[in-house]
């Protein structure tokens, strides 16, 4: 201190003064215990001694908190230290002047200053004590105070992020009123919707309660009905038995009552004992006047049983006879009828009661298969899981308590069919397969019992059922792309318990019942009609696949011949026209014609296949519809021709003889598949109504070498002996006779000849 003067203090601004302030507070405070090392001692002694505050502008800085280099600003301008207003400036002792780096500048070399050794600086006096501020809070490593020369200090955050701070806000206040309206209408409709289900929840007791009130209901009544039931039995046992004691009474030897005629004219009439003549002083003219006193022999049972209903009675006449004369049947039955009208009623209602009890006692005795048990004993050990306290037995023979009608025996059929088929659709559904075969028996054993009178009625709800349960095995047998049947588990499970066979053969023997049958009620639809309208083209498509067994193809074809309709053939679809599903279904039956068979078919069930298919065709051929579209198919004719001539080919290798062929199966039936093959030919081609339809040559060009098959076939059957019927060979006549030329047959005359 003794080695500075106070004269130099007016020469210092503001920023050297402040920053003596600066230091006198901090020395005044609690020091940092903090030696500095011989480096920067030295250092400082360097920058005290011999740089002034000139040379800091080339100077850096170390910021010691901080570990930063920065280069220290320009002086500032008390006029810019005076409007900052910011907070107290950092003190310039945090900084210590350093070299800069060679990389980047040379050194800094500290410059002679005649100022410097002629003019020390002096040290500025600590202001009062009352003037010292307290140290301020030291913020981030910002710019210090020697930064306000280059630019404005700033109050605030700048405006940039000022506007980025409201727009995130602005959008937090949009987000959160969205997610409160959402929040609201979240909680609106979970509101509503607990109370629809409360609502659907009192709805469903309420149904619930219902039903079971509706069930108690008809339980109850069934109950009544049994019980009514059981006493009409009982009367009727009752009156049977009295009925049965009475005849016995009657049928046993009895003595003949006096007759009154006889008692009023005192003859005889050959039915009392021994009686006296009157006198013949009486004078009774005309009358045997001798004793007619003599020993009647006892007459039959017969003629002294009493006379019942529809036997006729003496009539008493005015007269008396002489002489036994009974002859019944020449006598006026005079009773009144009056007497006779409750056994009248009885009678008449005995065969519906008969028909009725025939066919539950068939039902209750009735067993799918010899030595299998008794169907219902069957049912009795299965349960659907939604009724799982009743048996399938218990559940028929409930029905059976409350069905039919007195006045309808056939009611009684009808409505069990109904409830068997509803169980076995039950079954279908809930994958109980075992008893499904028991309940087809059921429905297979009332439409034998009444074909025409049960069919057309259960047919609406049998074929969705029948068709669904063939689906189950058939469409994966169709799809099946290896040799064999398919070898899932579940498939094999639906094989082993529903037979697709019997299946069709109810559906065939209910076709034929609608067939047979009138229109129902007042209705004009034929029954048949409205069966093949609920048939699914897919469904018949589908089975007539060679994939599927030959039994069930036979079946369907078959049936098939009970779609044959004025308008249609095949089954009826509201989606494709008749035209359509007439071409198909000729298309799929035909192929089996030339189709390949499987290897594990033999000859003869091919021949019989195939034989059914003629047949199939010929059915078609019925109507004029089927006629016509025989006529116009592109297939039908050229695959008739191709099996003509592998038929002919046959013969001529075998035995050429026809009366050979009935004693062998396999060659009869090729002989029938010539016969029919042509005989549907000619119906074909020769019929008016396709003569202008049917294009022989056309059709026939489109196959291999078909117009030479067909010359060649039946120039073969026109000119053979003994190798088809004599009707056969004129019909192949005719159409050789349509197929060539004059010429041409000439030719043909003279090459079989010869």
């Amino acid at each position: 201190m003794d080695d500075f003067s106070d004269d130099d203090f007016d020469d210092l601004n503001s920023n050297v003064l402040q920053e003596l302030e600066n230091n006198a507070i901090q020395s005044t405070q609690a020091q940092k215990q903090y030696q500095p090392s011989q480096t920067q001692q030295q250092q400082k002694s360097l920058f005290d001694d011999d740089f002034e505050d000139d040379d800091l502008d080339d100077a850096v800085v170390q910021d010691e908190l901080g570990d930063k280099s920065v280069h220290p600003p320009s002086r500032v301008v008390p006029q810019q230290q005076a409007t900052w207003g910011g907070p107290i400036p950092i003190p310039a002792s945090r900084f210590r002047p350093q070299p800069v780096p060679s990389s980047s500048r040379s050194p800094i070399t500290a410059p002679t200053s005649s100022r410097s050794l002629q003019h020390p600086l002096p040290r500025a006096q600590p202001p009062p004590y009352g003037q010292i501020r307290p140290p301020p809070t030291l913020p981030r490593p910002a710019p210090s105070i020697y930064q306000a020369s280059q630019a404005p200090r700033q109050t605030g955050p700048p405006s940039h992020e000022l506007a980025s701070l409201q727009a995130q806000i602005l959008d937090l206040r949009t987000r959160l009123n969205t997610k409160d309206g959402e929040i609201g209408i979240v909680r609106k409709r979970l509101e509503k919707a607990r109370a629809d289900h409360d609502r659907e929840l009192q709805a469903i007791k309420k149904q619930a309660a219902e039903q079971v009130a509706k069930h108690e209901r008809a339980l109850e009544a069934a109950k009544a009905a049994q019980d009514a039931a059981t006493t009409e039995l009982q009367f009727t046992r009752r009156d049977l038995k009295d009925e049965l004691e009475r005849a016995k009474r009657k049928d046993g030897p009895s003595t003949p009552k006096k007759n009154a005629a006889a008692k009023s004219w005192g003859i005889a009439d050959g039915f009392e004992d021994v009686e006296i003549a009157g006198s013949p002083s009486k004078g009774q003219r005309g009358k045997n006047t001798g004793a007619v006193a003599s020993a009647v022999v006892e007459p039959s049972l017969r003629l002294t049983r009493t006379p019942t209903k529809g036997k006729r009675k003496r009539l008493a006449v005015d007269s008396p006879v002489t002489e036994l004369e009974t002859h019944s049947e020449d006598v006026v039955m005079l009773d009144t009828a009056g007497a006779n009208d409750g056994n009248s009623t009885e009678t008449s209602n005995l065969p519906q009661r008969s028909a009725s009890a025939d066919y539950m006692r068939a039902i209750l005795n009735h067993s799918s298969a010899h030595g299998h048990p008794l169907a219902f004993e069957f049912l009795s050990g299965f349960r659907l899981s939604s009724r799982p306290t009743e048996s399938l037995a218990s559940i028929l023979l409930q029905k059976l308590a409350v069905i039919g009608d007195p006045s309808d025996p056939m009611r009684l059929p009808i409505e069990f069919c109904e409830e068997v088929i509803q169980l076995w659709d039950s079954c279908l559904k809930f994958s109980c397969l075992a008893p499904i075969m028991e309940l087809v028996s059921f429905v297979s054993l009332t439409v034998q019992l009444y074909t025409t009178a049960v069919a057309p009625y259960i047919a609406p709800s049998l074929l969705p059922v029948a068709m669904d349960s063939c689906y189950e095995v058939g469409i994966p047998r169709f799809y099946n792309e290896g040799p064999g049947d398919p070898t899932g588990e579940a498939w094999v499970n639906f094989s082993a318990n529903i037979s697709t066979t019997e299946i069709l053969s109810l559906l065939y023997l209910t076709a034929l019942g609608c067939a047979a049958s009138p229109p129902l009620g007042r209705g004009v639809t034929d029954p048949a009609i409205d069966f093949w309208g609920q048939v699914h083209v897919e469904f018949v498509l589908m089975q007539l696949s060679q994939k599927q067994p030959v039994e069930d193809y036979l079946t369907v074809l078959r049936w098939l011949c009970t779609s044959v309709f004025p308008d249609s053939i095949g089954p009826i679809s509201p989606n494709k026209t008749v035209e359509v599903i007439a071409a198909t279904v000729i298309e799929r039956v035909s192929l089996q014609l030339v189709e390949a068979p499987r290897p594990d078919v033999d000859q003869y069930k091919v021949r019989s296949v195939r034989n059914a298919v003629l047949r199939t065709l010929a059915a078609f051929a019925r109507s004029s519809f089927g006629l016509a579209q025989l006529a116009i198919n592109d297939w039908a004719i050229p695959r008739l021709v191709t099996l003509l001539s592998a038929c002919i080919d046959e013969l001529y290798d075998g035995d050429m003889r026809y009366e050979a062929a009935q004693d062998d199966g396999a060659q009869r039936e090729l002989q029938a598949l010539v016969t029919h093959a042509v005989l549907l030919l000619h119906t074909v081609i020769t019929n008016p109504l396709t003569a202008d339809l049917v294009n022989v040559s056309a059709k026939l060009a489109r196959s291999l070498a078909g117009s030479q098959k067909y010359v060649l076939s039946l120039g073969r059957l026109n000119f053979s002996e003994d190798l088809v019927s004599e009707e056969t060979a004129e019909l192949a006549h005719e159409l050789l006779e349509l197929a060539v030329t004059p010429e041409e047959g000439e030719e043909l005359g003279r090459f079989f000849g010869g």
